[in-house]
Parts: C-alpha cells; structure tokens; sequence
C-alpha cells in the first residue's frame, strides 16, 4: 500500500522553539549532521521539520511510531532530500520527499 504525507510549518515558529527552548529543542529533533547541515538557518530547520511530521503521517494508522530524531532528512548527492530512517521496525523503508519553501512557511510531502 503507497502512503503520503503532508506538512506545513512556518519558520516563525521554528525560530520560536529555538528561542525558547534552544539546545533542547534542536537535539530532541535533530540528528547531529542535520545540525550540521543546517547551521542555525532557520529555514533548513523548518523545512527538515516539515519533512519528519511529513514521513510520521505516512506512517499514521500502521502501528510504526517514528520520534522526529530517528527520521534523518538530508541532500541527496543531487541536493534533493533525502530521507534515512534510524533504527525501529520500519529501518531500510523507503521513504522519499519534497521539501518547497514560500512567504515564510516550509511545506514538505512524503511517499512511503
């Protein structure tokens, strides 16, 4: 069965959470080399956010529970996302998306 999933943030809200919670809230959801890739912009942040709620929907009513931390999105060799599932029942699924940005939101889809 093909699943999908969509998601939309601002980045207001991403910088929001950064403000508030700062480290916390970057390393509950972001992996290391998400960090990385990211580099305090605000926008990549939002996007890669956008990106995991995305992949989490696709799995909605199958039983599998994704944390957004074990949903790696980085560039692909090409620059396009590319989505690596760490551990759980769902590891070696493969999960492609899409991420735009427009006035300030990031929106993501995702095909299981």
């Amino acid at each position: 069965m093909q699943r999908i999933g969509v998601d939309a943030v601002s980045v207001e809200r991403i910088e929001l959470a950064v403000k508030r919670s700062g480290t916390g809230f970057l390393t509950r959801v972001y992996t290391p080399a998400e960090l990385a890739y990211c580099a305090g912009s605000a926008e990549r942040l939002a996007g890669r956010w956008a990106a995991k709620e995305a992949v989490i929907k696709c799995f909605d009513g199958t039983g599998i529970c994704f944390p957004r931390k074990r949903i790696e999105v980085l560039p692909g060799p090409l620059g396009a996302p590319r989505v690596k599932l760490l551990g759980g029942e769902a590891r070696g699924a493969h999960v492609e998306v899409s991420i735009t940005h427009h006035s300030g939101l990031a929106v993501a889809t995702s095909h299981l």
